[in-house]
C-alpha cells in the first residue's frame, strides 16, 4: 500500500488501522498480508496539524484465477457495458478471446485492461450466448487457462 502526499504539504505522521497484518502502521508505504478481507483507515497529519483520511479495502483471495462475468449489457449505459478478464494472483496475463455461436473469434487481447464492447467489424453483436477462454502465468510460473460462456444482453 502507498499513501501519497498528492498535494506535497507536508505530511508528518502516517497511521495505520487496524494493524492486522501490517509491517508497520506508522510509514507511509507498509506491506500488507492480511489473512482475510479487510478495510484499512490510513490518517494522514500535517505538521501544522492537519488531518485527514482515507480507506482501502483488501479483498483476499486464496489462489490465481480468472474471473469473467455471466453476462453484460453493452447498451452504452455505462453499467456492464464492457466485458472484461479480471486476473487475480497472475504475473503475466496471456489471452481473453470471445467467440460466437458459429465459433468465429470477435474478439482477442492481450492486455487485462481492456474488453469486449460487443462490436465485432463496426456491427453490434445481437444478444447470444459467447464462448471466452482466458490464460494467464501464476505468481508462482503455473499456467491458469479458463473457459466458459457469457450471455450478450441487448
Amino acid at each position: 500500500m502507498n499513501g501519497t502526499d498528492l498535494n506535497n504539504s507536508g505530511m508528518s505522521t502516517y497511521s495505520w488501522s487496524p494493524a492486522n497484518g501490517l509491517n508497520n502502521t506508522h510509514i507511509a508505504n507498509p506491506i500488507a498480508t492480511p489473512g482475510n478481507d479487510i478495510t484499512y483507515l490510513l490518517t494522514i497529519t500535517t505538521v501544522n496539524g492537519c488531518a485527514g483520511t482515507a480507506r482501502i479495502n483488501i479483498k483476499v483471495f486464496s489462489h490465481p484465477e480468472i474471473y469473467v462475468p455471466t453476462a453484460f449489457t453493452p447498451n452504452s449505459d455505462a453499467i456492464n457495458d464492457i466485458l472484461e478478464a479480471r486476473p487475480v494472483g497472475l504475473k503475466e496475463f496471456r489471452l481473453f478471446s470471445i467467440y460466437n455461436r458459429l465459433g468465429k473469434l470477435v474478439f482477442s487481447t492481450t492486455d487485462a485492461g481492456i474488453g469486449w464492447n460487443g462490436i465485432y467489424h463496426s456491427k453490434a453483436q445481437p444478444a447470444d450466448i459467447y464462448v471466452w477462454i482466458a490464460e494467464g502465468v501464476s505468481y508462482n510460473g503455473t499456467i491458469i487457462r479458463r473457459k466458459g460462456i457469457v450471455a450478450l444482453i441487448r
